[in-house]
């Protein structure tokens, strides 16, 4: 005897929709990135204080600029710091090479600091790299200006040869042109023939067509 297919039963719950985590990972992975950074360098530096006391004082007390910034700097992003730590880390190295040279003693490098030509060279180089990245964003500006400078004539030559070409019918209508950075708003005649004047680019281009 056949058994009777029971009725299939209607699911009333919905599936769990996946859990959508609200942080962004970016901010965390370079939070981290970061931490990671200052652990090394704290390590590193816990490693010279007991092995190498005297590369530790000078490099320490010449790279003070960098500590300073790394605290400060609320932003606390990486591209800065390294080039600030680069350029104090650039005055800083050859006074490292000339306490190695010299014995690598305690006194010799008491010696060093107590001059001032070695703190005004080490913080010079610190004070070059806050001048690279103040001057650094106006000259990128600059080359991108005469850049755009140029794509615009070579796009002006273009649109020249063009209207010589195929004639003034390849403009777009008056009220579609893209205006000049001065465009003109006078108007040319009256009532039904008001017509909007045009660039003084395209008005010389349509001229040496016709």
């Amino acid at each position: 005897m056949a058994r009777r297919p029971q009725p299939m039963q209607r699911s009333t719950g919905t599936a769990a929709a996946p859990a959508r985590s609200g942080a962004s990972p970016r901010p965390a992975a370079t939070a981290a990135e970061n931490y990671s950074g200052a652990l090394g360098v704290l390590v590193t530096l816990i490693g010279l204080m007991c092995f190498a006391l005297p590369t530790f004082i000078v490099f320490f007390g010449g790279m003070v600029p960098s500590w300073v910034a790394f605290i400060v700097d609320d932003r606390r992003s990486p591209y800065r710091l390294n080039v600030i730590a680069a350029c104090n880390l650039a005055g800083v190295v050859p006074y490292l090479a000339l306490l190695w040279s010299q014995g690598h003693s305690l006194a010799y490098a008491m010696q060093l600091l107590s001059g001032v030509y070695a703190w005004a060279t080490m913080f010079m180089g610190a004070v070059a790299g806050f001048a690279i990245l103040w001057v650094g964003p106006h000259l990128a500006a600059i080359f991108y200006n005469m850049d755009a400078v140029k794509q615009r004539q070579s796009l002006d030559v273009m649109r020249r040869a063009l209207i010589e070409e195929w004639g003034p019918d390849v403009l777009p209508p008056p009220e579609k042109r893209v205006p000049d950075k001065k465009p003109a708003t006078a108007t040319v005649g009256k009532g039904a023939g008001e017509q909007k004047a045009t660039s003084p680019t395209e008005d010389a281009a349509v001229k040496e067509a016709r």
